[in-house]
């Protein structure tokens, strides 16, 4: 029998060889600088990093993530080219989380892990076709697959750079760690004009 995926989702999961310690050390001194803010995150600190707050690794980041996103852009078969809108970090300790969310008028997001270990909270992304939840349930299942999974869950690892269209719903689960876990997230735009 012949099955065909149609309106797919994507997850992109790329191990990076960025210095993550020297990225922990830069995040934590703009912690020690900035003020919190309050959006999906239960807990934890989160602050928008700015074009002054750049420093040269986090420009370098910001380079590989745009370069990453629009190689995804073009194999998805899109026009234009893909530029930053938002960076920011984020810094949950032990009980900190995140709540479920997308990011639903940007084009891609993603987050970059710097910090993170095996007990931080796995991130989880929510199916978006809101009818698989009703007519597939897990008593039927016999093996998961992209036809019939509700959720999917990543491990994130230090060094891991994950993107995923902006629409698709995700949380982060409470960390257990002693370890403070750092990521910096961001969403993307499109550059596009229509010479048509």
């Amino acid at each position: 029998m012949n099955l065909y995926p149609i309106f797919s989702d994507f997850l992109s999961a790329e191990k990076l060889d960025l210095d993550v310690k020297t990225l922990a050390l830069e995040c934590n001194r703009l912690k020690n600088k900035k003020t919190s803010r309050y959006i999906s995150n239960v807990g934890g600190y989160q602050t928008t990093i700015t074009f002054e707050d750049l420093t040269e690794n986090l420009q370098n980041l910001k380079r590989i993530i745009l370069n990453y996103c629009n190689i995804i852009h073009k194999e998805l078969g899109f026009k234009g080219e893909q530029y930053m809108d938002e960076m920011w970090l984020n810094i949950n300790q032990k009980g900190n989380s995140n709540e479920l969310h997308n990011h639903v008028g940007y084009f891609f997001s993603g987050v970059f892990y710097i910090q993170t270990d095996s007990k931080s909270g796995c991130i989880k992304f929510e199916n978006t076709n809101i009818a698989n939840q009703f007519t597939f349930s897990d008593n039927l299942v016999e093996k998961y697959n992209c036809y019939n999974s509700k959720k999917y869950s990543i491990q994130p690892e230090e060094n891991m750079l994950l993107i995923f269209p902006s629409w698709l719903s995700h949380y982060v689960l409470p960390s257990e760690s002693q370890k403070d876990r750092i990521s910096i997230a961001f969403n993307t735009l499109v550059n596009y004009i229509n010479k048509d």
